[in-house]
């Protein structure tokens, strides 16, 4: 069965993409916009890895019974959510480990770095747009 729900049920908490924000902003104000390469290079796993930094021991915290209340709302579940979810059981699937662990933060790296360089080239394009 599915969730009964008898009230407004709240968005879930955001990722903590502040932390890997402002390090990225401290980054760029050091390197500047000389050499595009570098920064997209830089960028991709420093993000990465600040994420994972972050946001790791926090989404421990929200499955601990701590977290169940207004502001960070765990408590509360949609109708779409069954029961036997690891959600609503606050049952934590161990993610792998060794070699597919790096592995895929190495292609998450990768993919961000990628991402960084095409955001610094479409917004170079969009800066030389004129109205």
């Amino acid at each position: 069965m599915f969730q009964t729900v008898t009230q407004f049920i709240p968005p879930k908490f955001p990722p903590l993409i502040i932390v890997p924000a402002i390090l990225l902003d401290l980054l760029w104000a050091k390197i500047g916009e000389r050499n595009k390469l570098l920064v997209s290079i830089t960028s991709g796993p420093i993000f990465v890895l600040a994420l994972v930094a972050v946001e790791w021991p926090f989404a421990s915290f929200l499955m601990t019974k701590a977290a169940e209340n207004r502001f960070f709302a765990t408590g509360y579940h949609d109708y779409s959510i069954p029961s036997w979810s690891g959600e609503v059981s606050r049952h934590f699937v161990n993610p792998q480990h060794g070699f597919a662990l790096w592995s895929g933060l190495g292609m998450a790296s990768l993919y961000a770095a990628i991402s960084v360089w095409l955001g610094l080239l479409l917004g170079d394009w969009m800066r030389k747009i004129q109205r």
